[in-house]
């Protein structure tokens, strides 16, 4: 459905306005778009009931020690969004790089013949090499970024757990097995 909607914006653009690889990246990249909004815009509205809720049944079952470990999971929230902005930036630097190398593969098939002709495929291959050289450069910073983030994400609920296991050890209070599955396994769901 989102490439059909898609297909008819690109039919209602005047020829000539648009480049091929414009068109192209509109099409993978937008739909990608659509496909994790589709997947994970749901968390938005469900990622604070459930913390809620795990948080109520913990504080219930567990304690006020807790309220560490979700005040812990909340303040990281920041901090994920603003990761997510920058990986947001240079994946549009890495698109913009992208839409310059398609359009300059499209003009280089168009005028192979002519390229040929005058022996100036080097000078055209060092274009597209440079061209890709910054876009691979701005992917690969995308990369890192990205990685740093799953690393954040996957360590939270380790860190969260431990917090809330050490304030309820400093508050002097018992930890038995029970309690301590109960914990891990609702913190690992959040």
């Amino acid at each position: 459905a989102a490439r059909d909607l898609l297909f008819c914006k690109v039919t209602r653009m005047r020829a000539g306005r648009v480049q091929v690889g414009t068109v192209i990246n509109f099409f993978t990249n937008d739909t990608q778009r659509m496909l994790d909004a589709g997947n994970l815009g749901i968390f938005i509205v469900t990622t604070p009931i459930i913390l809620c809720a795990i948080g109520g049944v913990l504080t219930y079952t567990f304690g006020p020690s807790v309220l560490a470990g979700l005040a812990l999971m909340v303040c990281v929230v920041p901090v994920q969004w603003r990761v997510g902005k920058m990986l947001g930036a240079k994946r549009r630097a890495a698109v913009r790089h992208t839409d310059r190398r398609v359009n300059l593969m499209a003009e280089i098939l168009a005028a192979v013949k002519l390229i040929k002709l005058y022996a100036w495929e080097a000078r055209f291959d060092a274009q597209v090499r440079g061209v890709r050289a910054q876009e691979v450069a701005q992917l690969r910073r995308a990369g890192w970024i990205k990685s740093a983030n799953n690393v954040m994400g996957r360590s939270v609920p380790v860190m969260v757990t431990v917090l809330t296991f050490v304030v309820h050890m400093w508050r002097g209070e018992r930890l038995d097995v029970a309690n301590a599955f109960s914990v891990l396994a609702l913190f690992n769901a959040a």
